[in-house]
């Protein structure tokens, strides 16, 4: 697909439906409530108005966080020749509040969203398509995830390479953490997550993309930001996956 070829099936396919875009606003505002639920004042005294504060930069974050998952889906998707749409998946929002009320705040559950794939109008004379290839199902799945995470490699940078800017640090940690953990969790391989696209397209692959965004983030927990050590990680993974799994199923 030439560029102008791809610029002009963004143009005609790259939206949002009305549907799609109260299923985002609601994960969004569903995530912004985990993010900040322990953030309703300063120790243990409640302030409000900190709270709402703290409730609606984290909603903002999260809603941004979400459209570039979703918005990576859909152009990936376009790229690959299909018009992707976003399916909110209920289940997994109603597990993410429940989780958070009983660990009082300290579990995130992160799982958005599945997605369906249309074919895209035949431009072309001459060029059939027999249903969706596990292939292209497994890259438009990792295009969110991926975008996500580096997003977080992008703002963790800035934090750690810039301190002398005037942005607010606590903040941009914050975006940090929520792109990271819409990152990992969409990539549990759990119907209709991200996750079990890749999965089903390739195990080794999945493990190895699955270890790295894991143990960045895992890295990360312990102040030691490094992609090298993530890539190191992805390959343990790897190996000890092919090893003990598909080394026994040749």
């Amino acid at each position: 697909m030439g560029f102008r070829d791809f610029q002009d099936k963004v143009k005609r396919y790259f939206k949002f439906s009305k549907e799609e875009v109260t299923g985002i606003l609601i994960a969004a505002l569903v995530f912004g409530f985990i993010a900040s639920y322990r953030e309703w004042g300063y120790g243990a005294e409640f302030e409000f108005f900190v709270g709402l504060k703290n409730l609606i930069n984290a909603t903002i974050i999260s809603l941004l966080a979400i459209i570039i998952h979703e918005s990576a889906h859909k152009l990936f998707g376009v790229n690959r020749g299909y018009d992707v749409k976003t399916k909110i998946w209920w289940y997994g929002i109603a597990a993410a509040i429940i989780l958070c009320i009983i660990s009082r705040g300290h579990l995130w559950f992160f799982a958005l969203s599945g997605m369906t794939l249309h074919h895209l109008a035949i431009q072309r004379l001459g060029k059939f398509r027999y249903g969706v290839r596990p292939i292209d199902l497994g890259i438009i799945g990792l295009a969110g995830p991926l975008a996500n995470i580096v997003i977080a490699t992008l703002l963790k940078t800035i934090i750690l390479w810039f301190p002398a800017l005037p942005i607010n640090a606590a903040l941009v940690h914050k975006a940090f953490l929520i792109n990271w953990a819409v990152a990992v969790f969409n990539l549990l391989p759990i119907p209709p997550l991200d996750g079990i696209h890749i999965f089903f397209y390739s195990r080794l692959f999945y493990v190895t993309i699955f270890g790295f965004i894991a143990g960045y983030g895992l890295l990360v927990y312990f102040s030691i930001y490094s992609w090298i050590f993530a890539i190191l990680i992805a390959g343990i993974a790897w190996l000890l996956f092919y090893i003990y799994f598909e080394k026994e199923a040749i």
